[in-house]
């Protein structure tokens, strides 16, 4: 449904995040490449996509970039404590976590103490609060890899009946 609005309305406002306005098309567009550049780091259909973030953008593309893999998102609450994201991550079999750069410290913990399927730790950062983030194996930088992704779309087989989310909650 997603790729048929942004093909029909590109460019009609598909986020609006208080001044921030970004059409269908823009979106779809990121949304691809976001896809693609998991792709290139092993995410496939079925695989458990952690996303660690409040509500920006880049929560929304990662969400839509998981939907055109097939890839099932796993919200986590990104203020979640290091053995809560060890819990989340081990429980749901996320291999990958898409997380605000603020909260990465305990998903790179989470990754280099390797008790769970965790490979990927993808920091994405906001111009109003830039964060250092750990570098080493498995830690990537989301614009990095996203700049350097295909815009094409992505050769899945995605059904209406497959799982997009198992969604977790703190209460």
């Amino acid at each position: 449904m997603f790729n048929s609005c942004a093909e029909k309305n590109p460019d009609r406002d598909y986020l609006i995040i208080n001044d921030l306005c970004l059409p269908y098309g823009l979106v779809n567009m990121m949304a691809r490449k976001a896809a693609n550049a998991l792709v290139t780091l092993g995410v496939k259909k079925g695989d458990r996509v952690a996303i660690m973030s409040p509500n920006l953008p880049q929560y929304v593309i990662a969400f839509q970039a998981c939907a055109k893999l097939g890839a099932i998102v796993v919200p986590i609450n990104p203020l979640a404590a290091g053995p809560e994201v060890s819990h989340y991550i081990k429980d749901s079999g996320a291999e990958t976590v898409i997380v605000l750069a603020a909260f990465a410290k305990g998903p790179i913990d989470v990754l280099k103490a390797g008790n769970t399927p965790l490979r990927n730790v993808i920091a994405f950062q906001i111009p109003s609060v830039t964060s250092e983030v750990e570098t080493g194996p498995g830690i990537h930088d989301f614009n990095e890899i996203v700049g350097a992704a295909a815009e094409s779309e992505p050769d899945a087989d995605v059904r209406g009946s497959d799982v997009l989310m198992l969604q977790y909650t703190g209460g």
